[in-house]
């Protein structure tokens, strides 16, 4: 029996037990009403990043100021076992997308404190911040995402930036001028020129890689005139590091105009080889993408859909055996679109998100032909980690009454509880958790829909329906 197994049997049984995750209601004062504003007040938890030792959870919270229209993120981290989070360098500006070092002595993140959003990166030790945080990136085009390799070496990172240059000055320069021009209006002669609030005047997103203490110069992996990772409309990250270190997959979109084109493609990129090229490993016309390396190197997990320039199509889930070069869908017999997944610590399993009856559903995987198995946890869960010794599960959880928080459950004992309570005022207003409701509609077709009742809501009384 695989450490997955043991850990969705262990699980299983702690729901059937019934263990609560609800805090204690505290009674509502009178006339406190959960309004539009009180909603927005609410600190939102999101990217946990668990530490390779397992014993420490990253994460970012973002306040909301209402006064000032904005919102700022900060990194905290909580352990695992338990106890009061730590905020771990808090500044005026945000800092966001924590990233453990594979050693777990340094911790990487994203801040615009200087230069724009650049990557920094700061000493910890036993989950705390040791000494200030350095700075390793300085592109004038800034870097919107970015990736440790296995080794601690080298950071992968995505940046926009002008097809035509081939240096960070070339890039530097552009945008200067860009910035300078004597006229605001912008010409546009393709498509995408926008992508919701951001204009891309002519840059294209491209895959550079930098030694992780910022020692030289960025090398652009990924020129030309296509953008890696390609724009998502959400999902997992469109890029990763073999264990190895020694190899990136991406997704790349390849077709001559992407505003009408679903498809993107998988790439294989030697990164010891400054001369390499990228090779192609998907001939699908839909989409490629989240490419998720096995932690023994022989698999790479990635979504892919079937029907090109249908952005709504199902997503299975795919396996490339980097051995045999064969593709196969372990999903293809399953009515479920797979959001993300992520590895067991022994490659023997996956664990993936779908949606399920109205909830983002947490499913287990096993490489065996079974149908993946929900664990039946209510809501909606994702960012699923198992820490390596299989014995615990880090994810995060909301529900319609309550926000998203971090939640633990160890698979030898079976306890479990939130790891974060990220908003304790929330509980005065009684909110009532959403019922499932299903009827029959036209036809006889069962329609599912949500129930949520008033906070004093009293059995008998009639209410109206809105």
């Amino acid at each position: 029996m695989t450490r997955l197994k043991c850990a969705v049997l262990a699980l299983v049984a702690l729901v059937l037990a019934g263990s609560g995750f609800a805090p204690a209601q505290a009674q509502a004062p009178a006339g406190l009403k959960f309004t539009v504003q009180e909603m927005l007040k609410l600190r939102r938890v999101s990217d946990p990043q668990l530490s390779p030792d397992g014993r420490f959870v990253a994460y970012v919270v973002t306040d909301v100021s209402l006064e000032k229209n904005k919102r700022v993120n900060h990194v905290w981290v909580v352990p695992t076992a338990g106890g009061e989070p730590i905020a771990l360098v808090q500044e005026d500006k945000p800092d966001t997308s924590p990233r453990w070092s594979s050693d777990g002595k340094r911790l990487a993140f994203l801040s615009t404190r200087e230069d724009g959003s650049q990557v920094w990166v700061v000493d910890m030790a036993q989950g705390r911040a040791v000494g200030k945080p350095r700075q390793v990136t300085k592109v004038a085009t800034e870097v919107s995402s970015f990736a440790w390799s296995p080794d601690g070496r080298w950071l992968a990172f995505a940046s926009d930036v002008y097809p035509t240059c081939s240096s960070a000055a070339c890039n530097k320069q552009a945008l200067k001028e860009f910035e300078d021009r004597s006229s605001k209006a912008r010409v546009i002669d393709q498509l995408l020129y926008r992508h919701w609030v951001s204009w891309k005047d002519g840059r294209f997103s491209h895959l550079f890689l930098v030694p992780s203490d910022g020692s030289s110069e960025p090398r652009d992996l990924t020129p030309g005139a296509a953008a890696v990772p390609p724009f998502s409309l959400g999902g997992p990250d469109d890029y990763a590091f073999s264990p190895d270190s020694k190899e990136i997959a991406f997704a790349r979109k390849t077709d001559a105009v992407e505003a009408i084109s679903t498809n993107s493609d998988l790439f294989l990129l030697d990164v010891t080889n400054p001369a390499a090229e990228p090779r192609k490993i998907t001939a699908n016309p839909a989409a490629d993408g989240g490419p998720a390396y096995s932690p023994d190197g022989r698999y790479i997990a990635y979504r892919a859909q079937q029907r090109p320039g249908f952005e709504a199509d199902r997503w299975q889930l795919m396996l490339y055996d980097r051995k045999s070069g064969e593709h196969r869908s372990v999903t293809a017999e399953w009515d479920r679109s797979v959001d993300s997944c992520a590895w067991s610590p022994d490659s023997k399993a996956l664990n993936i998100t779908a949606e399920d009856s109205g909830e983002g559903a947490w499913f287990a995987l096993e490489l065996n032909g079974k149908a993946p198995m929900r664990m039946k946890l209510g809501g909606t869960v994702g960012d699923i980690r198992m820490t390596p010794d299989g014995q615990t599960f880090i994810y995060t959880r909301h529900t319609l009454d309550r926000p998203t928080e971090i939640y633990r459950v160890s698979v030898k004992d079976g306890s479990a509880g939130p790891l974060t309570r990220t908003n304790p005022s929330l509980a005065a207003f009684k909110l009532r958790p959403a019922e499932s409701v299903w009827y029959e509609g036209a036809g006889g077709t069962k329609i599912q829909a949500w129930v949520v009742k008033p906070p004093d809501f009293v059995e008998g009384r009639k209410y109206p329906l809105l």
